[in-house]
């Protein structure tokens, strides 16, 4: 058996898999069971289809199902470790749960954050000519204050803020709905200009929590339509990007008129598959970084803890470390191996394996284990202020579906609980200067007092009455 059959017949059962194991856990989803899912699709839904577009001859079947083999065991035992969580944690995890807190999120507050986005994206567009994140910031003259403003506001909002937005909007009706669709449509559209990635996370994320506030199984088999259409979708929208990408990430205007004489009229890029077809072709799957780790690791021998050492320093803001040389993983990766420089899928079970080799699984699921640890705290935490709910939501969907990221997933949220703190901290002084207690009285007494109204003449402090004299 080829390695061709032998990936699409993997990608089909992991696939058919996750699909039962998502059917017999509706009842209860939670973001473990999300994050399984977007597994799927990366090792799944990829495979699948690349399998019937690339020359695959040059790869050892049996190396492909030690891949898959070894995922598999490793996802399981951190369900295990998952479900040994304490119980609040684990139920702060669950949709429904999310749902709930986030559909209390006031109208004005998600107006403030979409607003935010979108003044942000014009003053980058206006002043660098930038529309998404460019390639090298530091080439490009962009300041650090911004891409870090721009990291933030985007990988601490823009999911949590969609996922609270179509809450609310499905639980409201009238013109707050209309406001609140509207308002829908500028954070996909914010979102969708990241690539297909940022647009596929919209989908599965508007599919699922509107069937957790609706209350239908979006795994029935009746439902299979309502996923052809969010394949179509994305379908469309990834034809329509790969024609008009190079407009959205270059800034430089002879490149830009270049890519703008080359790119179809809009309407021909919806049905454009040349473009897309070639990019998958060309693109290397997340398995394929696997096969390469564990192909090094049978004549090299792990990098003993290299990359993970190289993203904690990453990590440093430049403002502590202005020194600080960014050394991108793949480049390490490239370099520790003697390999040609490729644009990797890095993924953190591959990066786990290439920095502890076959003790690397292990360290996957304890890494994973605290992330999952700190999103259901951190959640439960930020729970009495919506909008610091829907920033730390942010961090921990755009940290969990990232498939295809490296350890700054973890990281990324202990940035944003440094965030959530001073909001914190504002939240209380700005309580502390505008609502002061009276020091004379104990709360109970103070309030009391102002519940019975001018007609107070005295208080007696040892009964903790108040009495009126007409």
């Amino acid at each position: 058996m080829n390695a061709n059959v032998t990936l699409f017949l993997l990608c089909a059962i992991w696939l058919g898999l996750t699909w039962l194991y998502c059917r017999m856990r509706w009842a209860c989803f939670d973001l473990f069971d999300l994050y399984v899912m977007m597994v799927a699709v990366y090792y799944g839904g990829h495979g699948l289809v690349i399998a019937p577009l690339q020359d695959l001859s040059s790869y050892d079947p049996g190396l492909i199902v030690v891949i898959y083999v070894l995922l598999g065991i490793s996802l399981a035992l951190l369900k295990i470790s998952v479900s040994s969580l304490p119980a609040k944690i684990r139920s702060e995890l669950r949709l429904c749960s999310i749902a709930e807190t986030a559909s209390e999120t006031p109208v004005s507050a998600l107006v403030a954050l979409v607003s935010a986005i979108c003044l942000l994206s014009l003053y980058g567009y206006q002043h660098y000519s930038v529309v998404i994140n460019a390639t090298s910031d530091q080439v490009l003259g962009i300041p650090y204050w911004f891409t870090s403003l721009k990291m933030i506001v985007y990988g601490g909002a823009a999911e949590g803020l969609f996922v609270a937005t179509l809450v609310v909007a499905m639980r409201c009706s009238g013109r707050r709905r209309s406001i609140l669709l509207l308002l829908l449509l500028a954070t996909v559209g914010l979102q969708a200009l990241y690539g297909r990635r940022g647009f596929l996370e919209l989908l599965i994320l508007g599919y699922l929590f509107s069937a957790a506030v609706s209350g239908w199984d979006p795994f029935a088999p009746r439902k299979v339509v309502r996923w052809a259409l969010a394949l179509a979708a994305l379908f469309v929208f990834s034809n329509v990007y790969q024609n008009y990408r190079q407009e959205l990430s270059i800034p430089d205007s002879s490149q830009g008129e270049a890519s703008q004489t080359n790119s179809k009229v809009f309407t021909a890029a919806m049905t454009d598959w040349e473009r897309t077809g070639a990019n998958v072709r060309d693109r290397d799957g997340v398995w394929q970084y696997n096969y390469v780790v564990i192909d090094n690791l049978q004549r090299s021998g792990s990098l003993e803890g290299a990359l993970l050492v190289q993203a904690v320093l990453n990590e440093i803001p430049a403002v502590f470390w202005p020194d600080k040389t960014y050394l991108d993983p793949d480049a390490q990766f490239n370099e520790a191996y003697g390999l040609a420089p490729n644009d990797y899928a890095t993924n953190l079970f591959g990066l786990t394996m290439a920095d502890f080799g076959y003790a690397g699984p292990i360290m996957f699921i304890v890494y994973m284990l605290t992330t999952f640890a700190v999103c259901g705290k951190m959640l439960s935490l930020t729970k009495a202020s919506p909008t610091l709910f829907i920033l730390t939501l942010g961090a921990t969907l755009t940290s969990l579906l990232a498939i295809e990221s490296g350890y700054d997933g973890l990281f990324g949220i202990v940035h944003m609980v440094a965030m959530v703190f001073i909001g914190f901290v504002v939240l209380i002084g700005w309580r502390i200067i505008w609502h002061p207690q009276p020091k004379s009285f104990p709360p109970t007494v103070y309030y009391r007092a102002r519940e019975v109204g001018d007609g107070v003449d005295r208080l007696r402090r040892d009964g903790l009455t108040a009495e009126r004299h007409s």
